[in-house]
């Protein structure tokens, strides 16, 4: 039987629709999030050294806390697909992380490897992950 025939365009778009979505809206938040905390810092003490928004944003710290947010949404972009299918749960998620994989391809960064080798590691085994926790089986049932 070919599993393709099975294949959810819909769900597939509306689980990349909130990994995209999710992690594009969250990123702009802890941006500003940390804009504001920068300028209430530098307002706050005088002499304060001048943090810039590169300065932090090429941190480890905020580099792994954005791994964090883009991979929860990958995951979370797993379940969706696989919820909102009815029939191959597993395979609408892993659609789904297969095109977060190759859309990451666009924005790798020589500067940042570890992170870029451990997006591209994780992105699809979350994104199945995502689809194994929507299932309606038993746990020892796949597919």
């Amino acid at each position: 039987m070919n599993r393709l025939k099975n294949l959810n365009i819909k769900a597939v778009l509306l689980g990349s629709l909130v990994d995209i979505g999710g992690t594009t809206v969250s990123g702009i938040i802890y941006l500003l999030a940390l804009y504001i905390a920068i300028l209430i810092r530098q307002a706050g003490m005088e002499g304060a050294d001048e943090l810039s928004i590169e300065q932090i944003t090429e941190g480890t710290g905020f580099q792994l806390a954005a791994l964090i947010i883009g991979l929860g949404y990958t995951m979370l972009g797993g379940f969706v697909a696989a919820s909102v299918a009815k029939v191959d749960k597993m395979l609408q998620a892993g659609v789904m992380g297969a095109i977060s994989l190759l859309l990451s391809l666009f924005f790798l960064d020589a500067e940042h490897i570890w992170f870029d080798i451990t997006g591209l590691l994780l992105t699809l085994p979350l994104a199945l992950l995502g689809g194994y926790l929507a299932r309606e089986e038993p746990a020892g049932k796949l597919g």
